[in-house]
C-alpha cells in the first residue's frame, strides 16, 4: 500500500505540471460507465466475460496435451513420423513445425478441432476436450463456447435458463426469471431481495451469493473470477496474483531474468548470470591490466576492448594502456632525476616508490661553481673564488680613492673602471669623488650660524656641520610662534597660545547651542553666529541642525509621547525611543463603550457586561424554549430582564416585521427519510437550491421559497455519502462523496461515476469536496486502513479525474477562493495546501484534529475540530487556538463574512463567531450531533444525526 502512495504524489505533481496554467487535471480520459476498467468496486458494475479468459484453460489444455505427445513417443518413433519436424507424415493431419497449440495444428500434428483439448485462437472460446457438456453447468459447450445465458443450463449466477434468451415475456429472460425482484422468493428462486445489486448476499438473479458465481460478495468476496490479475511484488517486479476461493492470493513472482533487477524477489539480481546486467564490474584490459566495464545486455563480462582501463598507478607500468608508464607522476620510479638539494640547489637522486622527485635530504648537490649562490650546500657562495659573484666589494677608483664595485661573474674584484668612486669628503683637500674637483658641494663653513629649516617646517637658525652641511631639522632652533595658521615653535601644533589655528575648521556653538563646525578666524579666534555651521540632525531629543525643531527627519522627538491607533482601532499612546522611532501603540484603559478599549479581545470587561451587545438566553415558547437574547445596558451594569426571541412558528413574535429570524429551526425531512439515516453534509447553492447528503446513499434537495425537498438519490447506490457541491450554472453539476472513495455527478436528469486514475482503494473514503465550476472540483479523504492511513485527493479539470495520495493522516475538510489555492485540513493538525502546481503540508499552529475549513478571502480563513479547537490563517501562517466558547468538538464551519460565522458539533452544539468572540448559541434546538454547516445570503443550514436538518435566517 505503501509503495501505492508514494508513486501517486508522483503522478499528481507531474500530471499538475502536464495541464496547462492552473488546471486540476489527472491523466486519461474515463472509460464509458460499464466498461471495462470502470470502478470495479461502484455498486452495478458487472464483470465482463471476454476471451481473455480463456487463457488459464487454454494453458491448461497445452499441458496436457504437451504431455501426452512426450508419452507417446515411442509410437512416433516406430511409424516413422516426426511431430513438428514442419513435415505432415504418415498419421499427421498437419504440422507447421511450431509448439503453439492456439494456432490451427497444435502439437499433436492433427488439424484443430473442438474437443482436442486445445484452445484454437479466434474460433473457440474454451475445449475442455472430454470435458465439454452440453448439460453439466459451467462446462465448456460441445460447440467449445463457454456457458453462457441461453445455452438450457442453470449456470453459476443464473437464476434460470430455458434455452431462450430474445422472449422477454416467457417468464425467463436475461437468465432471470420472470418473479426476480418483486421481494419475495418464488419457486425456483434461492432468494429475492428486490433489488438488482450483485455485490450483496443475494443476486440479480435471484441465486445466493456464492464463490464462483462471477460476482464479487461485498465484505465476503475481494475476487470471483478464474483468471489471474497482474500484480506488483514486493520486490517491484511484475508478478501474478490467482483468485483462490474468492480471495486474491499472494503476488507470485516471476522467473529471474538478465534485467539488472531482482525479480523472484530472492534479493538478488541476476542470479545464476555471469554478472548483474548493467553493473560496473572488473575485468581485463587490452594491455592486461585489471580495469571496469559494464555488464552486458547477456550478463557477461564485458570484452577487453570495452573493459575500461584503470586510472595509471606508481608501479613501473602501463596501467592505462597508452604505451607510456606512471604518467601523471612527477618521475618514473626508479629513474635517476634531477631534484632540489637542502640548500636550493639542483642536485640528482632516484625517482622514489611513488614515482616522487626525491625529497632534499636524499639529493646529491651538485659541485660548487661561481654563481652567487651556495652549490654543495656548505652554507659559503663560490668558496675558493676572490669574491661571491654579484655581491658589492671594495675597490680601487681610476682616482685612487677607495670606492665600492660588484663582484664580477667570473668571482673577481671589479676593475678601476668599474668601481664607483665614494662622495666627495668635505674639508680633506682630495678629490674623492674622481671629477678632478677637491672638497666640492660643501654648504656653508663649519662651526657658522646659518639659517636653517626646523622639525616643523618653519624657518629658524643652527651651527653649520662639520660636513659643512646645514644643520639638520632636529639641530634647528625654531622662531617664536606667531598667528599664521602654522606651527612655527614646533611646540603643541599650529598657532599655539592662541584660541585656535587660523583658518582650521573647530567645534563652535551656533544659533540654537547645539555644537557645529566653522573656521578659525584671522585673529585665530573661535567662530561665532551664523559663521558657525549647524552639524546634522541625530536623534537626541534636541534641534541640532537649527531648522525646524527637535530630531526633524526622524519619525519623531526623543522621549516624547504621542497618539496612535491601537490594534484594535482605539486611541492610545506611545513614546518616541532612542533611536527616534514609535515604539508600540499601548492600548487605552477600558472604558463602558461597547467596544474592545485594551485590545484584549474582550468588550467592557471591567463592567458586568459589554454595552449594546447581546447574549443567548433561553426564550420560552409554546413549543418549547428557543435561543432569545438579552441586550447589555449603555452603563454596562446589566443585561436586559426580557428574554426577547422567535418561535419557529412562523409568526412574528417580537414584532419587528420578520419571522422566525435569529433562531435555529428544525425542518422537517420529506420524503421520508429513516430516524436512523445520519445527514454528513449540506451546501446551499442559492435560496431554492440547498443540497444534503448522508448515509444510505441519500441525497435530498430543499427548495426554500416553496419549501418541499426532492429526492435526488442514486437508486442503485446505498452506501455512506459524506460530501456534497453544486453548481447552478451551465452546465448544472453536483458531485457528491463518501466512503469506499465512492464519487457520483449529477447533471441535472442523471447520475453518473466519474473514472478516475488511479481509482480510490475501497479503505479510502472521501469526506469532503469543493468546486469552482464545472470543469475545476477538488475532492479529500484519506485511508482508514490501520498501519497506512494516509490523505488523498482527487482532481478535475472538466476532462478527465485523477488522484493522489500523500502523508499519514486523512483529510476532512477543504475549501479554496480559487482553484490554484485550496486548503485540506485533517486529522493530527495536518494542512496540505494547492498552489496550481502541487499540494504541500503547511505548518498547522495544532495538533488538534480538524474537521473543516471555511474562508472569507485569501487571508481570512479559519479551520475548526476536535475539543473546541481551531487555527486562523492571516496570509502569511496559521495560528491555533481554543474557541473558548466550547470545549465540544465541532465538524462544520461557515463563515458569512469575515466578521460573522458558525460552527456546530457534537451533542447539538452551535457557537457564534463574531470578529474574534465565539458565543455559544443555548439552548440549542436539537441534541443530536451536527455535521455540517452552510448558507446562502441570510439563511444558513446546519445537518446532522438522526435525520437532522436546522435553519438559521440572519436577522
Amino acid at each position: 500500500m505503501k509503495q501505492r502512495h508514494d508513486g501517486l504524489v508522483v503522478l499528481w505533481v507531474v500530471a499538475m505540471l502536464a495541464g496547462a496554467g492552473c488546471s486540476l487535471s489527472l491523466f486519461g480520459d474515463p472509460p464509458a460507465d460499464g466498461a471495462v476498467g470502470d470502478d470495479a468496486g461502484d455498486d452495478g458494475d458487472v464483470p465482463v466475460d471476454t476471451l481473455a479468459e480463456t487463457d488459464a484453460d487454454a494453458d491448461d489444455a497445452d499441458g496436457g496435451a504437451d504431455g501426452d505427445v512426450e508419452d507417446d513417443g515411442d509410437a512416433a518413433e516406430d511409424t516413422g513420423a516426426i511431430c513438428g519436424n514442419g513435415e505432415t507424415e504418415p498419421g499427421e493431419t498437419c504440422d507447421d513445425g511450431n509448439t503453439d497449440d492456439t494456432d490451427d495444428c497444435p502439437t499433436t500434428c492433427q488439424t484443430a478441432d473442438c474437443g482436442d483439448g486445445f484452445v484454437w485462437s479466434d474460433h473457440e472460446e474454451c475445449d475442455d476436450g472430454p470435458g465439454n457438456s452440453d448439460s453439466i453447468a459451467d462446462a465448456c459447450r460441445t460447440t467449445c463456447l463457454r456457458a453462457h445465458c441461453g445455452d438450457g443450463v442453470v449456470d453459476i449466477g443464473e437464476g434460470c435458463d430455458d434455452g431462450d434468451d430474445t422472449d422477454p415475456e416467457d417468464g425467463c429472460h436475461a437468465c432471470v426469471p420472470g418473479t426476480c425482484g418483486n421481494g419475495t422468493t418464488d419457486p425456483g428462486e434461492e432468494c429475492d431481495d428486490g433489488n438488482d445489486d450483485s455485490t450483496d448476499a443475494c443476486l440479480h438473479t435471484c441465486r445466493s451469493a456464492a464463490c464462483g458465481d462471477g460476482f464479487v460478495w461485498q465484505d465476503h468476496e475481494t475476487c470471483d473470477t478464474p483468471d489471474p490479475r497482474s500484480c506488483t511484488t514486493a520486490c517491484g517486479s511484475a508478478g501474478t496474483q490467482a483468485c483462490v476461493a474468492c480471495d486474491w492470493a499472494d503476488c507470485v513472482p516471476p522467473a529471474e531474468t538478465c534485467n539488472g533487477a531482482d525479480d523472484d524477489c530472492d534479493t538478488t539480481a541476476d542470479e545464476d548470470f555471469d554478472c548483474v546486467r548493467g553493473a560496473t564490474v572488473a575485468c581485463a584490459t587490452t594491455c592486461g591490466t585489471t580495469g571496469t566495464g559494464q555488464c552486458t545486455d547477456a550478463c557477461t563480462e564485458p570484452t577487453d576492448a570495452a573493459c575500461l582501463p584503470p586510472a595509471e598507478t606508481c608501479n613501473g607500468i602501463d596501467d592505462d594502456c597508452d604505451g607510456t608508464a606512471d604518467e601523471g607522476f612527477d618521475c618514473r620510479q626508479g629513474d635517476t632525476v634531477p631534484c632540489p638539494t637542502a640548500c636550493g640547489s639542483t642536485g640528482s637522486g632516484t625517482c622514489t616508490a611513488t614515482c616522487e622527485v626525491p625529497p632534499a635530504a636524499s639529493c646529491t648537490p651538485p659541485a660548487e661553481t661561481c654563481n652567487g649562490v651556495d652549490d654543495d650546500c656548505d652554507t659559503s657562495a663560490d668558496e675558493g673564488f676572490d669574491c661571491v659573484q654579484g655581491t658589492t666589494v671594495s675597490c680601487t677608483t681610476t682616482c685612487s680613492s677607495t670606492g665600492t664595485g660588484i663582484c664580477t661573474s667570473a668571482c673577481a674584484i671589479p676593475a678601476p673602471a668599474d668601481c664607483t668612486p665614494p662622495g666627495e669628503a668635505c674639508g680633506n683637500g682630495v678629490d674623492d669623488d674622481c671629477d678632478t674637483e677637491v672638497d666640492e658641494g660643501s654648504v656653508c663653513t663649519p662651526g657658522a650660524i646659518v639659517s636653517c629649516t626646523t622639525s616643523c617646517g618653519s624657518t629658524g637658525s643652527g651651527t653649520c656641520t662639520a660636513a659643512c652641511q646645514l644643520p639638520a631639522p632636529a639641530d634647528c632652533t625654531p622662531p617664536a610662534e606667531t598667528c599664521n595658521g602654522r606651527d612655527d615653535d614646533c611646540v603643541s601644533g599650529c598657532d599655539n597660545g592662541f584660541a585656535c589655528c587660523q583658518g582650521e575648521s573647530v567645534p563652535c556653538t551656533t544659533t540654537c547651542s547645539s555644537t557645529g563646525t566653522g573656521a578659525c578666524t584671522a585673529g585665530c579666534a573661535i567662530p561665532t553666529g551664523t559663521a558657525c555651521t549647524p552639524p546634522a540632525e541625530v536623534c537626541n531629543g534636541r534641534d541640532d541642525d537649527c531648522v525646524s525643531g527637535c530630531d526633524n527627519g526622524f519619525a519623531c522627538c526623543r522621549d516624547t509621547t504621542g497618539t496612535c491607533t491601537s490594534s484594535c482601532g482605539t486611541v492610545g499612546s506611545r513614546v518616541c525611543s532612542s533611536t527616534c522611532a514609535w515604539g508600540t501603540c499601548t492600548p487605552p484603559a477600558e472604558v463602558c463603550n461597547g467596544i474592545d478599549d485594551d485590545c484584549d479581545t474582550l468588550c467592557d470587561e471591567t463592567h458586568t457586561c459589554c454595552a449594546g451587545t447581546t447574549r443567548y438566553c433561553s426564550h420560552t415558547c409554546p413549543s418549547g424554549p428557543t435561543a432569545g437574547t438579552q441586550t447589555c445596558s449603555s452603563d454596562c451594569r446589566n443585561w436586559s430582564f426580557a428574554c426577547v426571541g422567535e418561535c419557529c412558528d412562523g409568526i412574528d413574535n417580537d414584532s419587528d416585521g420578520k419571522t422566525d429570524e435569529g433562531i435555529w429551526c428544525p425542518i422537517a425531512v420529506v420524503p421520508p427519510v429513516s430516524t436512523s439515516t445520519t445527514l454528513y453534509d449540506v451546501y446551499a447553492v442559492r435560496g431554492d437550491s440547498v443540497w444534503v447528503v448522508g448515509s444510505g446513499g441519500k441525497v435530498l434537495q430543499w427548495n426554500t421559497s416553496a419549501r418541499n425537498w426532492t429526492d435526488r438519490s442514486d437508486a442503485g447506490f446505498t452506501g455512506v455519502l459524506r460530501g456534497v457541491w453544486a453548481y447552478s450554472g451551465a452546465p448544472p453539476l453536483t458531485v457528491v462523496v463518501g466512503d469506499r472513495g465512492v464519487i457520483r455527478t449529477w447533471n441535472g436528469s442523471g447520475w453518473a461515476i466519474p473514472h478516475v486514475t488511479p481509482a480510490p482503494m475501497l479503505d479510502e473514503h472521501l469526506y469532503d469536496v469543493v468546486g469552482w465550476g464545472p470543469d475545476s472540483v477538488v475532492a479529500v479523504g484519506g485511508s482508514t486502513t490501520l498501519g497506512s492511513y494516509h490523505a488523498i485527493f482527487v482532481g478535475f479539470d472538466g476532462t478527465s479525474w485523477g488522484s493522489a495520495t500523500a502523508g499519514d493522516y486523512a483529510m476532512r475538510g477543504v475549501w479554496g477562493l480559487r482553484d490554484y489555492d485550496v486548503w485540506a485540513v485533517g486529522l493530527s493538525g495536518d494542512i496540505w495546501h494547492w498552489t496550481g502546481t502541487r499540494w504541500s503540508a503547511v505548518a498547522s499552529g495544532t495538533s488538534a484534529a480538524l474537521y473543516a475549513v471555511y474562508g472569507t478571502s485569501a487571508s481570512a480563513i479559519r479551520a475548526v475540530g476536535s475539543t473546541g479547537n481551531q487555527t486562523v490563517y492571516d496570509g502569511t501562517r496559521w495560528t491555533g487556538s481554543a474557541v473558548g466558547a466550547t470545549g465540544s468538538t465541532l465538524y462544520g464551519y461557515y463563515a458569512r463574512s469575515a466578521s460573522e460565522g458558525w460552527a456546530v458539533g457534537v451533542n447539538g452544539t452551535i457557537v457564534q463567531r463574531e470578529g474574534d468572540a465565539w458565543k455559544l448559541y443555548a439552548p440549542s434546538p436539537t441534541t443530536n450531533t451536527l455535521n455540517s454547516v452552510h448558507g446562502y445570503m441570510d439563511l444558513i443550514y446546519a445537518v446532522g444525526t438522526s435525520r437532522t436538518v436546522l435553519v438559521y435566517r440572519a436577522p
